[in-house]
């Protein structure tokens, strides 16, 4: 069937629907479509087994036939909007809790069915009628087959906090998943020209100095040379410093010492530590006692000497060669 033939408006019933119920609807809508091939009927249960056209239908009414006691999973809400064209209106008859209460988990609040309308793309919600439901209609819902709810149902506990709500939506006046550019308005750029011809340059600043040959005539120059006293071309005299001859006090290099004087220093300290460092070999070398080797081996080194050798600790020697340690690294910084 063209697409221009096919129904433009959808009724989707319950399972538990009477078939007068299903009529009555169907004749409304048709009145309201003027024709009643134009009216479509669908179960809920089985729109997930269904390909709805999309774009096609003005209007879905869904839920109206009765019993009120089936839900619309997100799922459905989705076919729906799909299957509506723009500017299309959806109308739902669906059970809601009046309160949040853990008990009546299977149903949703009017804040949480109109999250879900939004999130599918429906714009302008609206609640027609809200309509509370009794003990005696909630053990209909009970004893209703295929209904989601026929398990959870409890008339003691349910009893004023369920009510039945009918939605109005609308589809926004452009496809799902549409685009469209926005009129968004930018300045132009100003070509890098006329910005430089906007810019006005500051005048330069006239000189804070300014020097004229006549300058001298005014004012009292010095004279470099007066500045300099007849003290200032003698040269120094450098007979108290450098190194003595011995016949004077011993005298101690300056701070900044270019005569030599603090090089002489430095060797003669060096010269005196490895003094030092000769004498401390020597006391080493005759602090060891001359021993006869009962072994042998001695010589040789640590490897091959007895735990109770005098040389245990001392370098490797030749046979009848004395032991000598050279501290001279160590002492050494």
């Amino acid at each position: 069937m063209p697409a221009a033939q096919l129904p433009s408006f959808l009724l989707v019933g319950t399972p538990a629907a009477k078939a007068a119920d299903v009529v009555a609807q169907r004749e409304r809508l048709a009145s309201e479509a003027g024709d009643a091939a134009k009216v479509s009927f669908e179960q809920l249960d089985r729109l997930s087994m269904l390909s709805l056209p999309t774009s096609h239908y003005k209007k879905i009414v869904s839920g109206a036939t009765g019993p009120a006691c089936f839900t619309h999973t997100v799922s459905a809400l989705g076919q729906f909007a799909t299957a509506l064209q723009p500017n299309g209106s959806l109308h739902l008859t669906e059970p809601i809790a009046l309160v949040e209460d853990a008990a009546l988990s299977p149903l949703r609040t009017t804040s949480t069915l109109f999250r879900d309308l939004t999130l599918n793309g429906f714009i302008d919600l609206a609640a027609l009628s809200l309509r509370v439901v009794d003990t005696v209609e909630l053990k209909v819902w009970a004893a209703t087959p295929n209904s989601p709810l026929a398990e959870a149902v409890n008339a003691t506990t349910w009893a004023g906090k369920v009510a039945v709500v009918e939605v109005v939506a609308k589809k926004p006046s452009y496809e799902t998943g549409a685009s469209a550019a926005l009129p968004l308005k930018f300045k132009k750029s100003t070509p890098a020209k006329e910005e430089t011809s906007r810019i006005k340059v500051a005048p330069a600043k006239v000189a804070v100095w300014k020097v004229s040959a006549n300058d001298d005539d005014d004012e009292d120059l010095v004279n470099e040379d007066d500045l300099i006293d007849a003290d200032d071309y003698l040269k120094p005299d450098l007979a108290d410093c450098g190194p003595t001859d011995g016949t004077a006090g011993k005298k101690k290099a300056c701070k900044n010492c270019s005569c030599g004087l603090a090089e002489m220093e430095t060797e003669d300290e060096a010269r005196k530590e490895e003094e030092k460092a000769a004498k401390k070999q020597k006391v080493a070398t005759k602090a060891v006692p001359a021993v006869q080797s009962s072994c042998g081996n001695c010589y040789l080194g640590d490897a091959f000497r007895c735990s109770s050798c005098p040389y245990l600790g001392m370098p490797a020697f030749q046979p009848g060669e004395m032991v000598t340690l050279n501290l001279k690294d160590d002492l050494t910084v």
